[in-house]
């Protein structure tokens, strides 16, 4: 965990490094037999990802009645680029709540609604991906 988020951001930029995407999720995850369940709600889907030790992960799986065959170990990008294709839109690698859905987000996590830390165990997520412009 970075201390001095906006100090780094100096630091990259400073290196040369510019901000490339942006993406936020809302994780809230669970714990179940030694696998990480986590629920991670997107702009655009909600996603259930595990993690875990392979044998425990499929033990998991079948106990939430969860289908191998829909199974995918695409990541977050990737599935935006495909939704975004089955819609029609064009490439766009940041995805990012729109206003009104990050307030009403953060007002069902019981979240600050002005950004800062509220009484939630779970803050929603943001992402940066960097790169040399």
């Amino acid at each position: 965990i970075l201390p001095d988020v906006a100090g780094m951001a100096d630091v990259l930029a400073g290196l040369g490094y510019g901000v490339r995407a942006r993406y936020e999720k809302v994780r809230e995850p669970w714990l179940l037999d030694g696998v990480e369940a986590a629920l991670d709600i997107l702009p655009f889907t909600a996603v259930l990802e595990l993690e875990g030790p392979p044998t425990a992960l499929e033990d998991v799986a079948s106990r939430l009645k969860l289908d191998a065959a829909t199974a995918c170990t695409t990541n977050y990008h990737q599935l935006h680029q495909e939704w975004r294709a089955r819609q029609g839109l064009p490439p766009e690698l940041s995805f990012v709540f729109a206003q009104a859905r990050r307030r009403e987000l953060r007002q069902e996590l019981g979240l600050a609604l002005d950004g800062s830390a509220g009484s939630a165990p779970e803050e929603m997520e943001g992402y940066h991906a960097v790169g040399k412009e």
